[in-house]
């Protein structure tokens, strides 16, 4: 395998170690109050991106944007308040130090996924995939047993998300002008919640210099490894990037067991369980498929 064809698997490996490992960053963030993590992080955003459009405008690289239908504007407003919920409760578990929780819901997205696919999209389910969804809801039913999870957690991380995966596959926007409207719309609900609470961006005077570069690091933090995976994903196929998805919630529960020192009672264990069972399903199923071709 020479560099070129190495460097997409490089840049997936890149963006699912650096999601799984963002509960890191977000935990270090303790100076900063939770409710404010949001907003800097939108307008960190917003502030990579225009960096990175002029950088493209001065290296004479043209932009290409095409007039947007009002009615693909509204879906994709929907899709960034989904995708906002997600970060929340991800954000927010990573805060309060609970990489287990995390984990759990981007265990889930791709079973959320498949329901969807099922459900609106009329996509067949094989045996195998239907026998995996079986467990996952017998993990999540589970889950209700147990006094160590806050369940909330991975229920409003994987279901937001698994709805905006549906948003960005019906909606069929290019990758730059996709991200563009989503910044934008999040943006402004971020400016309207600053100019509501004053205090984000004058604690940014009081905080020490390692909290306000955490805090400006965010936007890279959120749109670097975006823009890797994009890559990636237009020069891999689909079976590879599937196996690869679980490096993130793989790195995510490591962090919260080793680091967060986060414990497992039996009903969370025996959830686990199941969902790699179903997981491990789904990838020799794929793997087996891609073999016969």
């Amino acid at each position: 395998m020479n560099n070129s064809s190495f460097k997409p698997y490089l840049a997936a490996i890149f963006s699912y170690l650096t999601w799984g490992m963002a509960s890191i960053y977000w935990n270090a963030m303790s100076d900063v109050p939770p409710e404010h993590l949001l907003p800097y992080r939108v307008l960190s955003s917003l502030l990579v991106i225009v960096i990175i459009f002029i950088f493209k405008a001065s290296s004479g690289e043209k932009q290409k944007f095409s007039p947007v239908p009002l009615n693909i504007i509204l879906l994709y407003t929907i899709g960034a308040i989904l995708v906002a919920s997600n970060w929340v409760a991800f954000m927010y578990s990573s805060y309060i130090g609970r990489g287990v929780e995390a984990s759990l819901g981007y265990f889930l997205v791709p079973f959320v996924s498949f329901f969807i696919g099922f459900y609106i999209l009329k996509e067949p389910l094989d045996k195998i995939r239907i026998f995996a969804i079986l467990l996952t809801t017998f993990a999540i039913l589970l889950l209700l047993f147990s006094k160590n999870i806050i369940f909330w957690i991975p229920i409003t991380i994987a279901i937001p998300f698994g709805i905006y995966g549906y948003i960005k596959k019906i909606g069929k926007l290019n990758f730059t002008t996709g991200l563009l409207i989503e910044t934008c719309v999040l943006s402004f609900f971020s400016i309207m919640y600053v100019a509501y609470d004053t205090s984000i961006i004058t604690n940014m005077i009081q905080y020490n210099t390692k909290t306000n570069l955490l805090i400006l690091g965010t936007g890279l933090l959120s749109i670097i490894p975006l823009y890797t995976f994009a890559y990636a994903a237009t020069n891999l196929k689909l079976s590879s990037l599937g196996w690869m998805q679980y490096i993130a919630p793989t790195t995510q529960l490591i962090i919260g067991l080793v680091i967060f020192k986060n414990t497992l009672d039996q009903y969370t264990a025996i959830s686990i369980v199941l969902i790699w069972l179903a997981i491990l399903l789904i990838i020799l199923k794929t793997q087996l498929k891609v073999l016969k071709r």
